[in-house]
């Protein structure tokens, strides 16, 4: 389906809107806060080689044992109770909202469902 060229020129003003919406906005500043910290990407780093070092492994057919699990739960969850971690879930959740309410908001107004239109292509 082709769009006319006022369709794609009110799709970018939606975009540049959502994108400028405060809701938008703290999202964007908890994932710079969450890539900024030097703690959160050595926490992430070592999560990460603990996994890669665990899948290998047991590829290898080498035994895992459930304590070397654990810890990479322990480290996993560490991440997910850190405070910015938090922040930026919470955030995400927002931005998620937001969304859904201007799709709803598109599919009124249009009286068609714009979620399974926009989702047509995939």
């Amino acid at each position: 389906m082709e769009l006319s060229d006022e369709i794609i020129q009110a799709a970018r003003e939606l975009g540049e809107a959502l994108h400028h919406h405060s809701i938008v906005q703290e999202h964007l500043q908890a994932v710079e806060a969450v890539e900024q910290s030097a703690e959160l990407a050595q926490l992430e780093q070592a999560i990460q080689d603990r996994y890669r070092d665990l899948v290998q492994r047991q590829q290898a057919g080498q035994i895992v044992f459930p304590q070397e699990v654990n810890q990479f739960y322990r480290l996993q969850d560490e991440m997910l109770r850190n405070p910015m971690i938090e922040q930026r879930a919470e955030s995400l959740k927002n931005v998620k909202t937001l969304f859904e309410a201007a799709a709803s908001s598109i599919s009124s107004i249009l009286t068609i469902d714009f979620v399974s239109i926009a989702g047509a292509d995939d």
